[in-house]
């Protein structure tokens, strides 16, 4: 028998929430390899364990399912990109339909809701979110992972709307 919880969330007949702990290892980047994180290898590394720890998150006998609460893993101590870091998450949790709640600073919250959004409105798909992850290796300096996507992302809407008003002339 279950009980409900405030947030409609059950709970076991010892109290216990229906959740789980969710764990993903995260690679230390020193000062000297800092940069080795944007390659393609450990990009596809950071992919790939990404998929493996949501994919556990779709547990099929919670009677709600539950979006995962993350934050900037691999960030801090381990000196990984944090808004790298929040886009894969993001892309990962997009190809799995899964929802995402991010725990973090204010200023970093408002600067991931913002990119965000410019993804939103300008309707990228996780194909072009991994393509510009992807390429982001090759102009790094000077130029933050938030503000590489927005370019990104706009300038293929940009070409997508060309496309559309040459489509009906």
């Amino acid at each position: 028998m279950t009980k409900r919880t405030r947030k409609g969330l059950g709970s076991d007949e010892n109290g216990r929430l229906n959740s789980f702990v969710l764990a993903i290892n995260a690679q230390r980047y020193y000062d000297t390899n800092k940069y080795k994180q944007y390659g393609q290898e450990e990009f596809g590394m950071e992919i790939r364990k990404c998929i493996a720890g949501f994919s556990n998150g779709k547990v099929d006998y919670f009677p709600v399912r539950r979006p995962i609460a993350t934050g900037n893993w691999g960030c801090g101590i381990f000196n990984g990109d944090p808004q790298f870091k929040a886009l894969i998450q993001l892309l990962v949790a997009s190809i799995l339909n899964i929802n995402l709640t991010f725990t973090v600073d204010a200023q970093f919250g408002n600067k991931l809701q913002e990119i965000y959004k410019t993804m939103c409105v300008n309707n990228m798909k996780a194909a072009d979110l991994y393509a510009a992850l992807l390429h982001y290796d090759s102009v790094k300096d000077g130029v933050t992972v938030f503000e590489f996507v927005k370019v990104w992302t706009e300038e293929l809407a940009s070409v997508s709307r060309g496309r559309a008003r040459r489509q009906y002339e």
